[in-house]
């Protein structure tokens, strides 16, 4: 008579646990819609100029064997700040609820730059007289508003979807169009001052007295 033997159940190996991946966050246009086009919005197919191709460094090739002056190294370590904190009121909720602020540097260079972008076209259909707005550029500005909304509020979807443009708009203007249009402001200034640096000195110039 054969006897079976059941397998050591030590022996057996245990399965891996399912990885579970989170889904992508949504884009504004599946979050709100698409952007509505402008009054004289046309279509135009641009070509993208060739760009040259850049030549990298070789590693360590600026690195010395000596240690580096302070006064020659480009520090960019700064102590990330906190998330600012906001109290929304919020339709069915008499007290509100508290959500974080998206940071600035939160944001890739294309979505600050977009983020830019809209702010500026909002900032120009809200300084427009409201009896010159037409109805599309009425849909737009309100597109625009709740795209940066969107953007800048960490909370979610059904909560954004229940405060009333007023809050909106004091949120945006707050913590999204004002820090951008310093930064603009900040790199013009900067940028002119370069130029200035960069130009010949008045004492330089030749004297036009007689």
């Amino acid at each position: 008579m054969t006897t079976e033997v059941a397998p050591d159940a030590s022996a057996v190996a245990a399965e891996p646990e399912p990885v579970t991946i989170p889904p992508p966050e949504p884009s504004i246009e599946d979050q709100i819609g698409p952007e509505p086009p402008d009054e004289d919005e046309a279509e135009a197919q641009i070509t993208p100029e060739p760009q040259a191709p850049i030549e990298l460094a070789e590693p360590g090739a600026n690195v010395g064997t000596e240690e580096p002056d302070e006064d020659d190294i480009l520090d960019l370590t700064s102590i990330v700040p906190p998330r600012k904190l906001v109290r929304i009121p919020v339709k069915g909720s008499p007290k509100g609820e508290v959500h974080e602020l998206r940071l600035l540097d939160d944001f890739g260079i294309e979505e600050q730059q977009q983020l830019l972008s809209w702010s500026k076209r909002f900032e120009a259909l809200w300084n427009k007289d409201g009896k010159d707005l037409t109805p599309r550029e009425r849909v737009k500005m309100k597109w625009l508003l709740n795209a940066m909304f969107f953007k800048v509020l960490d909370a979610p979807d059904e909560v954004k979807r229940n405060v009333d443009d007023t809050v909106k708009s004091r949120v945006v203007t707050a913590f999204t169009m004002v820090p951008l249009l310093e930064r603009q402001k900040r790199e013009a200034e900067q940028e002119a001052q370069q130029e200035e640096d960069d130009g010949i000195p008045t004492s330089d110039l030749p004297s036009t007295a007689s």
